[in-house]
């Protein structure tokens, strides 16, 4: 029911896997006809996950600045440091500035 969520989920767009090491795994899914989208970054292990990244790891333009929501926490990504649950997703929405 979250609206996000439902508006990634009938975007008509594939999200593409951006990044995979350490059982971490990163999908982006951009909007249609825009420069905004959507990022997953998924824990794969049982246990709690610290990790810090950068806006290359997210599969975002280094040369273009973003504004980050973490959709779950409804706040504003201020750091690119994130722990993730066991088995967790951290949800992100992005828009360009």
């Amino acid at each position: 029911t979250n609206k996000d969520v439902l508006e990634c989920n009938q975007n008509g767009v594939m999200g593409h896997l951006v990044y995979d090491a350490d059982s971490i795994e990163i999908w982006n899914s951009p909007k249609k006809n825009s420069e905004d989208g959507w990022i997953g970054i998924f824990n794969r292990t049982p246990d709690a996950n610290q990790i810090t990244l950068t806006a290359e790891d997210l599969g975002l333009d280094m040369a273009k600045k973003y504004n980050l929501e973490n959709i779950w926490e409804e706040s504003q990504v201020s750091t690119l440091d994130f722990s993730i649950n066991p088995n967790g997703v951290v949800f992100i929405n992005y828009s360009k500035q």
